[in-house]
């Protein structure tokens, strides 16, 4: 092929050592020719020792396996990332779902229900106590539920509240 003016590659066995016990290396070499004015042509040929040839394709074989489980790494780290956000944003929804309906139920519940913190301040009362008040939302939420308690029920109350987070 080289002589004939084409590209290629081949595969030379060369002694680089003169003597009876010099062992014939393999070369490995690609060939290109380049035109010459008159229809004429050289071919240049890169030759290189056929370890250096296999350590390259070896470096380069472990870099792109390097490359490729790094990428897989990414992509099983981004995926359980990406799972465990799903299932957060889901239980989430579903709780807060939950807590809408368990607010409605209260609403239509006959009997008067009212929400307070520890300290006594009300953060929901339902429809029925508001109508047992006379009063709007706004006039309930935020005041103490000892406001709406006959003084003399006061430390009855208390000791009830006292009870229930005593467990």
């Amino acid at each position: 092929k080289m002589m004939r003016g084409e590209r290629g590659s081949m595969t030379l066995r060369v002694s680089l050592h003169a003597g009876p016990d010099a062992a014939p290396s393999r070369r490995h070499a690609v060939f290109a020719p380049i035109e010459l004015p008159g229809g004429n042509y050289w071919s240049l040929a890169v030759v290189s020792p056929e370890n250096a040839v296999l350590a390259a394709m070896r470096n380069f074989r472990n870099q792109w396996l390097t490359a490729v489980a790094a990428a897989i790494c990414v992509l099983i780290v981004l995926s359980l990332l990406l799972t465990r956000s799903m299932a957060r944003s889901r239980a989430e929804r579903e709780k807060h779902q939950a807590e809408e309906m368990f607010v409605r139920l209260l609403d239509f519940t006959p009997m008067g229900v009212a929400v307070y913190t520890e300290k006594g301040e009300i953060f929901y009362v339902n429809q029925s106590i508001l109508d047992l008040l006379e009063a709007e939302p706004e006039q309930v939420f935020g005041h103490n539920v000892f406001d709406f308690l006959l003084p003399s029920y006061h430390q009855i109350a208390r000791d009830r509240i006292r009870r229930l987070l005593s467990g």
